[in-house]
C-alpha cells in the first residue's frame, strides 16, 4: 500500500488520487478496506504503507497524514522522500 502526498497537498493511494491533507477521510476508508482484504489472506504485511512525500512538504503536513494512518491500525509505515541526494 502506497500513499503519496504531491507538493499541490494532493493525496494519491496506489497512484490514484483520493484527497487532500484536509480530506482524508476517503483515504482512511479506502486503506482500512485494503487491510481488511489483506488480513483475510492472512499476509504478514496486512498493515505495511509506505508513505511517499517530497523533501518540500512541511514537517507537519507528512504528521497528519502518519496520524491517520496510524489512527486506522497502519503499522509499520515506511516514509520514501523524494529528492534526497544519496
Amino acid at each position: 500500500i502506497v500513499v503519496k502526498i504531491q507538493d499541490d497537498r494532493k493525496v494519491f493511494l496506489n497512484n490514484k488520487e483520493i484527497g487532500t491533507i484536509e480530506n482524508k477521510t476517503k483515504l482512511e476508508q479506502e486503506v482500512k478496506s485494503l487491510f481488511e482484504i489483506r488480513k483475510t489472506q492472512n499476509r504478514k504485511d496486512a498493515t505495511t504503507v509506505f508513505l511517499q512525500a517530497s523533501k518540500n512538504m512541511k514537517y507537519e503536513e507528512v504528521v497528519k497524514i502518519i496520524d491517520s494512518l496510524k489512527a486506522i491500525g497502519a503499522e509499520p509505515i515506511g516514509l520514501q522522500i523524494d529528492g534526497i541526494a544519496q
